[in-house]
């Protein structure tokens, strides 16, 4: 299954490959959570450093979690540590 089936298509959007991948780093996923109303807390490992960080995604199905059977993807964070960008395989979506 791909990524935006368990995403809203309101917030999400597909993109064929992105124009770059700049501020996408690989993350590793160690454990999540569901807030509740689509709405999913992880902690994760940024596999170039090895910090731990928790971050958070909206707009996800709120029956499931997009990266359930995900460990080892490519995300774009941001500031407030939202993801905003993910890329799993060639699979690639980003918010709108």
């Amino acid at each position: 299954m791909d990524l935006m089936s368990y995403l809203s298509d309101d917030e999400w959007e597909v993109v064929k490959e992105p124009l770059d991948m700049e501020g996408f780093d690989e993350y590793r996923i160690v454990h999540r959570c569901s807030e509740g109303g689509g709405n999913f807390k992880y902690s994760a490992v940024h596999t170039r450093d090895e910090i731990p960080v928790e971050i958070r995604i909206s707009g996800a199905s709120p029956n499931r979690d997009p990266l359930k059977e995900i460990q080892l993807i490519k995300l774009r964070v941001d500031t407030n540590k939202f993801i905003t960008g993910m890329e799993d395989c060639g699979d690639c979506v980003v918010r709108k």
